[in-house]
Formats: structure tokens, C-alpha cells, sequence
């Protein structure tokens, strides 16, 4: 992705990182080694950068933009101002949790629908799962597998094991999309066997990531209830 800024508006991202670091910092020195990617503690993140980039942004295109003279006209104008994307910087400390709170509620409603889906799972659900949450320690490149649900009996889940490994969720997520992982030389044949308790735990411990169900078959409540529209 091109990145575009004017004088000092590539602070912009930089104030973020640093941000994101500080506040990482902090939260695992006060509360120890705790989930860093947690709603709260983005928004301390997001909080931190947006009053800086706010505060100097002020100060940069404010207090301290210089005025020339226009040789041709003979009229005061201000320097450029410092910009990213075309946007100067102080805007950044608005736009910054605009899309914190954008991002945060798809996170949310993933995660819903996500644990509605396993409480009311169906043939042909795709389980993307992360090896890595396991083996923290020993994190390989390649670690997110997609499981296929095959066969739903009561609350004892039949899944086969996807024969490809991704380095991203949104790489598997991808490929299911685009239809590379439909067929059956896409899985494995022998199935492993898990109760609706087991994949809630799952995913609470991050090793399920997410669902992918390909067709609606109706809304599904919290519940893992189908919502069937009148």
C-alpha cells in the first residue's frame, strides 16, 4: 500500500506504534502476561495516539506554521500544512477511534457469530484454527488449518482435517472464498470427533479463530437458536 504524507504527517503511524508498544508495556507490567489484543486494551492504544497526534497536530499546522510572502502576489500564505493521506495530522486524533470503534464492533459481532455457529453447528462449516495458541513458545510460520464439518450428531461435532496450512486466518478465509478448498482431496478422510463444549473451549483459548458458513441458511441467535424470518 502506497503511503502518502506531507513534511511531518509520517508521525502519524509512528505515534500509533509507539503507542501500541507503550501501552503493551504498561499493561504487562501492571497485570502480568494477559491478552494484549483485548477490546480495553486496544483502546488505550488508540487513546494514547490519538491525544498526541491531536495535541501535536495542533501545535505543528497551529502554533508553529510558518507564514511566507508570495513573491508573485506579495501576499502572506501559510506554509503546506503537515498532512497524511491529504488529511492534516490533528484530524488523525478524530478519524483514529471513528475506526477504533468501527473495527472493535466487527471484531464483536465476529465473535458472536462465531459462537453461535458452534452452538448450532451444520454440515459444511469450515473451523479455522490456530495451532500456534497451543505452542506459544514454538510458533511455526505456517499454522492455521481449516476443519470441515462432516456430520452433526446431537451435540458430537464429525470434523476432517484441511490438508493445507496458512500463515494468516485471512489467507484460509481467503482460499475458502475463492472455492480452493471445496473438494474432498482438500481433506482428510479419517474424522476426529468433538463435542459443542470442547469447540466453545477452543475458542476461548484462541485455538478456533473463527466460522466460515459459505450459504444462509437463516439468522442465528446468540443462543445458537435459528431465527426464522416470517
Amino acid at each position: 500500500m502506497l503511503i502518502i504524507w506531507r513534511r511531518m504527517g509520517w508521525l502519524v503511524p509512528v505515534i500509533v506504534l509507539i503507542s501500541l508498544v507503550i501501552t503493551t508495556i504498561a499493561i504487562r507490567a501492571t497485570l502480568g502476561d494477559v491478552d494484549v489484543s483485548a477490546h480495553w486494551q486496544n483502546f488505550a492504544t488508540f487513546l494514547l495516539a490519538s491525544l498526541t497526534i491531536g495535541i501535536l497536530g495542533y501545535h505543528l499546522n497551529y502554533r508553529k506554521r510558518t507564514v511566507v510572502i508570495n513573491e508573485e502576489t506579495g501576499e502572506e500564505e501559510k506554509s503546506p500544512s503537515h498532512t497524511f493521506f491529504f488529511i492534516p495530522m490533528q484530524f488523525w486524533a478524530i478519524i483514529l477511534p471513528i475506526f477504533f470503534v468501527w473495527i472493535t464492533n466487527d471484531a464483536i459481532k465476529r465473535e458472536n457469530q462465531t459462537t453461535a455457529y458452534l452452538n448450532a453447528p451444520i454440515v459444511n462449516d469450515m473451523y479455522l484454527t490456530d495451532s500456534n495458541a497451543e505452542e506459544p513458545d514454538g510458533k511455526d510460520q505456517y499454522s492455521v488449518n481449516i476443519f470441515k464439518v462432516t456430520a452433526v450428531e446431537d451435540t458430537q461435532v464429525h470434523v476432517v482435517h484441511g490438508r493445507y496450512v496458512y500463515d494468516t486466518e485471512y489467507d484460509a478465509r481467503s482460499d475458502i472464498r475463492k472455492g480452493n478448498v471445496d473438494g474432498n482431496d482438500d481433506f482428510g478422510t479419517k474424522p476426529t470427533i468433538y463435542s459443542i463444549t470442547q469447540l466453545i473451549s477452543m475458542k476461548d483459548k484462541g485455538t478456533l479463530l473463527s466460522v466460515y458458513r459459505g450459504e444462509k441458511v437463516g439468522e442465528i441467535g446468540e443462543n445458537g437458536d435459528e431465527l426464522l424470518n416470517n
